[in-house]
């Protein structure tokens, strides 16, 4: 979509832009992001790659659409409230003495609990709920180039596997698959 793109300017905020600091506006990146092939992925990217400005206030929340809005309000509500309304449903079964209700509370949880989930899971990283996500917090990432192991960070040489082998000598983990 069009309208998730640059605020601005680099400098258009009145700071001056920064040559070796680089502002990665994940935020911006396009709604079809994760269906585009690899090396198309990383010319988004390089698109939505600005160099950085010193702020004296933080900046606005970037533009977001009602569904990614819907979306992540969703998420949250889900992930946070679903225990907070197993607790409390907890606690008024036990002062009403619904053991069965308890127990049914108590299978829930341990089944939530114990569910298996696949680390560095692919699926949900590449999702549309993902893009919502990174555009409900204004996702952005800051890299200073300066620095030998963060200067191809954001680019297609991050695939390379040179820059994979270079992760792997500081102890560093490599970029999962």
């Amino acid at each position: 979509m069009s309208e998730f793109r640059h605020r601005g300017k680099a400098g258009a905020e009145g700071g001056t832009p920064s040559t070796t600091v680089f502002n990665v506006q994940l935020w911006a990146l396009p709604d079809g992001f994760f269906d585009l092939p690899l090396k198309e992925q990383w010319a988004e990217v390089e698109k939505v790659t600005v160099p950085a400005i010193e702020r004296s206030s933080p900046p606005p929340a970037c533009p977001i659409s009602f569904t990614d809005d819907a979306m992540a309000v969703i998420f949250f509500l889900v992930t946070l409230g679903t225990p907070l309304a197993m607790g409390i449903l907890s606690i008024y079964f036990t002062a009403t003495k619904a053991w069965a209700n308890l127990g049914l509370m108590a299978a829930v949880g341990t089944v939530l609990a114990l569910h298996p989930l696949e680390r560095h899971s692919l699926v949900f990283r590449s999702s549309k709920l993902a893009l919502a996500l990174i555009r409900y917090i204004t996702f952005e990432i800051l890299v200073d180039r300066s620095h030998p192991l963060l200067a191809e960070l954001g680019t297609s040489k991050a695939d390379s596997a040179e820059f994979q082998a270079r992760c792997q000598l500081q102890d560093m983990p490599a970029l999962p698959n």
